[in-house]
């Protein structure tokens, strides 16, 4: 059964580079076309497409309704994947979008080529996110880590580089002459700093943490 497709894109020219990327697969068929938000969200809740390539913008005043319609749909139609489809990359729209989780994956519209395989890692649940989105992902949440949140103090760097060595925090509250609770108080300030509002729901061991803060240069 082909993988049902439909595209949301107000630029002409790149709705047919898009359309043309698509056509030439045989398991995919588009379904349907819009090229503004109204019509995107009522064509998309009529024909119920197994995937939505979506542009971010759909206006030339720059205003981003497709953020809008992700956000709408991704309610309204929870089983539909929806990519996000832009110019360029942008941290506001990554956010608003990847961020929050209303869409599977994110596109360079130049990337057209890597669309027909992005539409199926969305349908078989295998999201593999571009490299080029990952990396500017990572460099964006670096960049706000170190303008939003406190340098760590110089127990934290201590703490991290012994449980980076492989130290339990029983062991490293004796190597720096601490109480357990103490370590483990320190151990929950760089939870917070690494992983910022998502650190009550992950749990992650001290090597764990100590990999993750190493990954982000905080020491």
């Amino acid at each position: 059964m082909n993988i049902r497709v439909m595209i949301v894109e107000d630029d002409e020219k790149c709705f047919e580079v898009e359309r043309e990327a698509i056509s030439n697969e045989k398991d995919m068929e588009i379904v349907g076309n819009a090229n503004e938000k109204q019509l995107a969200l009522k064509m998309a809740k009529e024909l119920k497409p197994d995937v939505i390539l979506l542009d971010i913008n759909l206006t030339d005043k720059d205003d981003q309704h497709g953020i809008d319609v992700a956000i709408e749909l991704s309610i309204e139609l929870p089983e539909t994947k929806i990519i996000m489809l832009s110019g360029l990359l942008n941290e506001d729209t990554v956010r608003s979008t990847m961020g929050i989780g209303v869409a599977c994956n994110y596109l360079l519209k130049s990337d057209y080529c890597k669309m027909p395989q992005a539409i199926r890692d969305a349908v078989e649940g295998n999201n593999s996110i571009d490299k080029t989105v990952i990396d500017f992902i990572l460099q964006d949440y670096r960049n706000s880590l170190k303008s939003t949140m406190v340098k760590l103090t110089a127990h934290h760097i201590k703490v991290l580089e012994l449980f980076y060595r492989g130290h339990s925090v029983e062991q490293v509250a004796d190597i720096l002459k601490l109480e357990t609770q103490s370590v483990r108080n320190l151990q929950q300030q760089i939870g917070k700093k690494c992983l910022g509002w998502k650190w009550r729901f992950r749990k992650l061991s001290a090597f764990e943490l100590a990999q993750r803060a190493k990954k982000l240069e905080m020491f």
